[in-house]
């Protein structure tokens, strides 16, 4: 095999590595795409179920939910209250 044949066979070889490299990243992202539709789905499953139970059906995770909100009520109160004293 000649030095031109021996390079064209490594180029080659490169270039399929970096198609498989290429693919496999896509293959990531859309798994990941998945996982994040996946999370969203959850998310908006548990938002219904708190709906129509009620938080205290939860125990803990409830109880969570509901001292979050909270913080977010309380944080809302306070950037409206400095927003009130800006104008």
């Amino acid at each position: 095999m000649g030095f031109l044949d021996e390079l064209k066979s490594t180029a080659k070889t490169e270039l399929d590595a970096a198609k498989k490299a290429v693919k496999t990243g896509q293959l990531k992202a859309e798994l990941n795409d998945l996982k994040r539709l996946e999370q969203e789905a959850f998310a908006d499953l548990g938002r219904a179920a708190a709906d129509a139970q009620g938080l205290e059906a939860f125990g803990e995770h409830g109880k969570k939910v509901s001292d979050i909100r909270q913080r977010i009520a309380a944080k809302e109160a306070e950037i409206k209250e400095s927003e009130a004293k800006t104008q």
